[in-house]
């Protein structure tokens, strides 16, 4: 697995706007209480580490793609549901074989191109074409913490990174 210790500006703010939020709220959640990792492509997500949750976010060129969160009973979740379409009603492959299949209109915060590459992908490869095409970026956080901050967290990033495929999204 590459790794590299740069986070975005965008990631950063998600970091920095949790930390004010938990602040605010009075809540003991320090800066190194967060562990960041950022997997380049090729990525391989490891397991989540004993006593850890957290929130991870899909990125293909400047495009955030999806955020989701995996407490730390949900390491299948974490690991490998965003890479196979039929593993759960909400993760990455799905999405993108959706966006794929639309018979008009294109994304523009995604890469030109992006829709006929993804139209002559076989299902099946699609999770090979997630790690292979995409960045994932990942914000750890104590267990200890609790799952309502790892929601919050979620919320966080959602809000800050606009991924293309959270919230409305309507496939024309």
């Amino acid at each position: 697995m590459r790794r590299t210790l740069h986070i975005t500006p965008e990631l950063e703010a998600v970091v920095a706007s949790f930390l004010a939020w938990a602040d605010s709220r009075k809540l003991v959640v320090c800066a190194s209480d967060l562990r960041t990792q950022v997997l380049m492509p090729p990525h391989y997500p490891e397991p989540l580490p004993t006593g850890w949750q957290g929130v991870y976010t899909f990125k293909l060129d400047t495009a955030w793609l999806k955020v989701g969160k995996a407490g730390p009973r949900s390491n299948a979740r974490w690991v490998s549901q965003h890479y196979y379409p039929t593993s759960s009603m909400s993760n990455l492959a799905r999405s993108l074989l959706r966006y794929a299949a639309c018979s008009e209109g294109t994304d523009p915060r995604l890469p030109a191109g992006v829709k006929a590459s993804l139209r002559a992908i076989d299902p099946v490869e699609i999770g090979d074409w997630i790690r292979c095409h995409t960045a994932r970026y990942n914000i750890l956080i104590p267990a200890s913490l609790g799952r309502d901050l790892l929601a919050e967290l979620e919320r966080i990033a959602i809000r800050v990174l606009r991924a293309v495929f959270e919230g409305s999204y309507e496939f024309t």
